[in-house]
């Protein structure tokens, strides 16, 4: 059900305008923020997890529920992207971003459910924790170019098969 949304012609389209004519489904995940017992989501870039070169990785959030600052909606710092990655640390859901960035940087995204983020694999972003009686729940989607290859470091992250390519 998953890889066939990960399929559909309209998020397509985006992707390959995007990246180009190949491309891989590297990931699909459901988010999800229970009510009033979420936890936040720290500052992170996805490429720090990936580890690709040359960095044509983008994500695509859709809000499956109505997103907001209360509930955890996506927090981003505009055109971070364009610095690289930056240092990450931390083990499991605490690998994140070591420098935080400040209030002055940071915007809000509440999203209609439905609605959903484009991003750049390596924008700054983070979720806060859900602080309200009903959940939020997100599907993301990673897209990376064919071309791409895995940075090889010391790295505890391995990335995986992609789940399909996509070619127009």
């Amino acid at each position: 059900f998953f890889q066939g949304l990960g399929r559909h012609p309209r998020w397509l389209e985006i992707v390959h305008t995007l990246l180009g004519p190949r491309v891989h489904l590297i990931q699909s995940m459901l988010l999800m923020k229970p009510p009033r017992c979420s936890t936040n989501k720290v500052w992170h870039q996805d490429n720090a997890y990936f580890r690709l070169a040359p960095c044509q990785l983008l994500g695509l959030w859709i809000a499956c529920d109505k997103t907001s600052i209360e509930n955890g909606c996506m927090h981003v710092v505009p055109f971070s992207q364009h610095a690289g990655l930056v240092e990450h640390r931390g083990s499991g859901d605490e690998y994140g971003a070591v420098t935080t960035p400040t209030a002055s940087e940071v915007v809000a995204v509440p999203l209609q459910a439905g609605d959903a983020l484009v991003f750049h694999g390596e924008l700054l972003h983070a979720t806060p924790a859900n602080q309200t009686p009903d959940r939020r729940r997100a599907l993301q989607y990673h897209y990376a170019a064919a071309d791409c290859r895995q940075l090889s470091d010391d790295y505890p992250f391995q990335l995986p098969d992609p789940e399909l390519t996509i070619g127009v």
